[in-house]
């Protein structure tokens, strides 16, 4: 009898630095709790295949279908109790990280996913019980072939395991949508930009990633969240004030900066109903060129509207020893990574980091090649018969 688990199930102990900061802890006991930590490659079926699965009538539906998929799944990972007032309290996150190595011919894809819990008994069985909702539910285009040994897995966390030397030549940047503030004759507004991507600007991650001249790691996390009272109260306000400078001010760049502020807050007030905290960030052992990043910043802001402006987005890297290692700890815990940006007010904090099902989908978006591939490009594929 095969008694191999159906995947392996990382439980890692957790304890809370003096910052408050949360970091691996190597031995004793710890009473920060347990993260349950599992992956998953993520396979491409052939396109022969899909059009077999296809349900309308042109090429143009398989792909509309995939996206469909994606979205619906999105939606149904989230998870909130009593009508969502309240956080998800086992902290389940669901990760995209997406890793090239020059030794190896093709991009590896992994969903990796995560749930926290006090007890390792709780936190192994309900992270179980999370790999088989994900099992389920994962759009039928791909196949997750789940990983089943400590090895395996260590494999694919290498690029965020703590850093033991006194310098780190590699390279680990946070890539976050825009942050500025509006300056307007009688008051300053804050602003923060949206993720959006199309079929063409995705194409450009996987194909800057697949040229890579060093190993790099490109890691998304999305956690369901909801917005509390207060964060709504200031987006309302920021609604209204922002909507009272586009029609007043006297300087025509303040009133479209101050209808662009009005425009983005509006529609994220009409759109939380689900919240998700995103980030990204793209970590490598050796000094990566400055365009890899560029290239995936760029390509997750473009929303391909002219009539509105671009905000595009911001980079940042870890500022001393002890940031990196907070930073690599919380990647690999599959934790928000807090960094302090351009909003200065401390009640919009989080913002930067709240997106809705809409940017979630334009961050996780999975590569669907045409018949002919993505030039240059190279990714794992399930064979037929499987």
């Amino acid at each position: 009898m095969n008694n191999k688990p159906p995947i392996w199930i990382q439980i890692t102990q957790t304890d809370m630095s003096g910052n408050g900061q949360t970091k691996l802890r190597s031995n004793g006991l710890s009473k920060a709790g347990y993260h349950a930590l599992f992956a998953a490659r993520l396979m491409l079926k052939s396109f022969d295949k899909l059009v077999e699965m296809k349900w309308g009538f042109s090429q143009d539906s398989l792909l509309k279908e995939a996206w469909d998929r994606q979205k619906v799944f999105i939606e149904a990972h989230h998870y909130a109790e009593d009508m969502g007032i309240i956080d998800p309290p086992d902290r389940r996150t669901l990760t995209l990280r997406t890793i090239y190595e020059p030794e190896c011919p093709n991009l590896q894809i992994f969903i990796l996913g995560k749930i926290y819990m006090p007890d390792p008994d709780d936190a192994y069985t309900h992270a179980l019980e999370y790999w088989h909702e994900i099992n389920s539910l994962f759009p039928y285009d791909y196949s997750l072939i789940p990983i089943q040994t400590q090895t395996d897995f260590n494999a694919i966390s290498k690029y965020c395991f703590p850093i033991a030397d006194e310098t780190y030549p590699g390279t680990c940047i946070e890539i976050t949508r825009y942050e500025g503030v509006l300056r307007s004759e009688n008051t300053i507004l804050n602003a923060v930009g949206e993720w959006s991507s199309t079929l063409a600007s995705n194409e450009k991650i996987w194909r800057i990633l697949a040229s890579s001249p060093s190993a790099v790691m490109l890691n998304i996390t999305l956690r369901p969240t909801i917005l509390e009272e207060y964060e709504l109260g200031m987006l309302a306000q920021v609604v209204e004030t922002s909507g009272t400078i586009a029609h007043n001010s006297k300087n025509p760049l303040t009133r479209q900066d101050g209808e662009l502020i009005s425009r983005l807050c509006s529609e994220k007030l009409k759109s939380m109903g689900y919240a998700y905290l995103a980030q990204l960030h793209v970590v490598s052992p050796s000094k990566l060129p400055e365009y890899i990043p560029r290239a995936i910043g760029s390509a997750l802001t473009h929303h391909g509207r002219e009539q509105f402006r671009d905000l595009g987005y911001q980079m940042c890297r870890p500022q001393n020893k002890g940031e990196l290692l907070y930073w690599l700890n919380s990647i690999y815990c599959l934790e928000p990574c807090w960094t302090l940006g351009s909003i200065k007010d401390t009640r919009l904090q989080r913002l930067r980091y709240l997106v809705n099902v809409t940017e979630a989908s334009a961050l996780l978006q999975l590569p669907f090649p045409s018949k002919g591939g993505i030039p240059g490009v190279s990714f794992e594929r399930q064979a037929d018969q499987l």
